[in-house]
Parts: C-alpha cells; structure tokens; sequence
C-alpha cells in the first residue's frame, strides 16, 4: 500500500539544511604515485559538485590483477568497514596521464564496472545515462565508458 511505503515516510521526513552526505570514495588505479594529482582534481570536482556533503572515506584498489582478482577487492572495499557510515560511494578509474594507457583504462572499466553491476540491487539505468552524457559533454572519450548506479 502506498500510505505505508518508504517512499512515503520520506516525504514526511523533514530534512535539515545543514544534514550532509557521507562521501566515501574508491578509487581504482594501476599506480598509486602518479593517480594521487589527479584523484585530488577528482575529489574537488566530486565535492563542488555535490554540494552540502562531506568526505568520510577513500579507498585504493590496486588494478593490476586478473578480473576475479578486481571483482573481490571491488567488493571488499564497498562492503567493507571503511564505507560502513557512508551515504553515497563514488567508484573512480583512473589510469596513467599517458595515451597509451587507454586501452588498460577502458578494459579496467569494464571490468568495474561488471563487477559493481552484480553488487548493486536496484540498477538506476537513467541515472547512469544521464551521468554518461554530461561526462561526455566535458570529455568525448568518456562516453565509451559504462557507468554503474544502484543501490549496494
């Protein structure tokens, strides 16, 4: 019944102006020296974009690893105890600066990305279009990769 659905109590629960998301991040790299730059462009995007949320945790997957190898540690880190009082998890692939990088970033994302679909309960397939398309308006490139919202 409608009256008594979740959807409903949380239209009836007030929500305050200085309430903040947790933020938690994963961040999956093939080399942790050369991401850190980047992954500081990407949290200040991330946070300047969101808005009124917070940082609570980041996480760092190694990537030079066999699919199931990136598929378990995928899942350890949504699952484990660093996201435990986390709102909203950003998993973020980044490869190396360098062109010939391309191919490992794109078969990393894929590979993440299929992970993190078996992960998720409830797919959000137009949120993920929609978050495809505007990365696409700032980079052409990242329309090839797939994106992954749902519930965890």
């Amino acid at each position: 019944r409608f009256g008594e659905s979740m959807h409903r109590r949380m239209l009836k629960t007030k929500v305050e102006p200085g309430d903040k998301l947790n933020l938690g991040i994963i961040v999956c790299t093939s080399d942790n020296g050369e991401s850190n730059g980047r992954l500081d462009q990407v949290k200040t995007v991330l946070m300047n974009s969101l808005g009124n949320v917070k940082l609570v945790n980041e996480v760092v997957c190694d990537m030079n690893a066999s699919y199931d190898t990136i598929a378990h540690r995928l899942t350890d880190a949504v699952n484990g105890p660093k996201m435990d009082n986390v709102d909203v998890i950003f998993v973020v692939v980044l490869g190396k600066t360098d062109r010939e990088s391309n191919q490992f970033l794109f078969r990393t994302g894929l590979d993440v990305s299929h992970a993190l679909r078996k992960m998720t309960t409830k797919h959000a397939d137009a949120m993920a279009m929609r978050l495809r398309k505007a990365a696409a308006s700032e980079d052409a490139l990242a329309a090839l990769f797939e994106n992954v919202v749902g519930l965890v």
